[in-house]
């Protein structure tokens, strides 16, 4: 679960700054990290996963908004809003996956 979280993060970052990938800790407010991961840190975990969906979602925009359909606009949108509403970490995991499962396509 942790893995994915920072690696999410650290996608996300590394897109906004052109390149693939930043480092452990690598992005503004070091929040690409595992051990952010935690329930202690929900609003920090829910500000990084909703601010790099919104990175990704303005990339996959930028590039391929032409072959999107407005579902999946929609749906990029609602993802952020799931996050911010997410109850729990284990909540916030699952919308990672669906988000990557539904998205990654765009990214290569």
């Amino acid at each position: 679960m942790n893995l994915i979280y920072e690696n999410f993060v650290r996608q996300a970052f590394g897109i906004a700054r052109g390149t693939n990938d930043v480092d452990r800790w690598g992005d503004p407010a070091s929040l690409a990290n595992t051990d952010v991961f935690d329930v202690d840190y929900i609003e920090k975990v829910k500000a990084a996963i909703s601010y790099s969906m919104a990175i990704i979602n303005n990339y996959i925009l930028e590039e391929q908004g032409s072959n999107l359909t407005d579902a999946s606009m929609t749906a990029m949108d609602d993802y952020i809003k799931q996050v911010i509403n997410a109850g729990n970490k284990a909540r916030i995991y699952n919308l990672i996956v669906d988000y990557k499962n539904d998205f990654d396509k765009y990214l290569k």
